[in-house]
């Protein structure tokens, strides 16, 4: 509960932060932005990344009082349960992560 209370709290600051016009938590952004010559955030851009971390704080805050997630937890692997509250994540990692593993030898 302690890691999902903190994890709200930065999307919260996060987006404050957004609002305001700073990147910095996002370091490739902040970079791009830093190459930028008028190292402006656009507008459409800041309302886009203030939206997905809206959305993110409403599915930690289902998350948070989801019962059966919380049983879930108990019962299962901490990957599996990861993977299996966010499949789409999950499905994303592993086309990332692959080919690192087949290209290792």
């Amino acid at each position: 509960m302690d890691c999902l209370r903190a994890f709200l709290a930065k999307l919260q600051n996060w987006q404050r932060k957004v609002n305001a016009g700073n990147v910095a938590m996002f370091e490739n952004l902040s970079t791009v932005l830093d190459e930028n010559e008028d190292h402006l955030l656009d507008p459409s851009l800041k309302s886009e990344i203030t939206q997905h971390l809206k959305s993110l704080e409403d599915e930690f805050l289902d998350l948070k009082n989801d019962s059966a997630a919380k049983d879930l937890y108990e019962e299962i692997s901490l990957t599996v349960f990861w993977c299996s509250m966010y499949p789409k994540v999950s499905e994303i990692a592993l086309r990332v992560l692959l080919p690192f593993s087949t290209s290792y030898l």
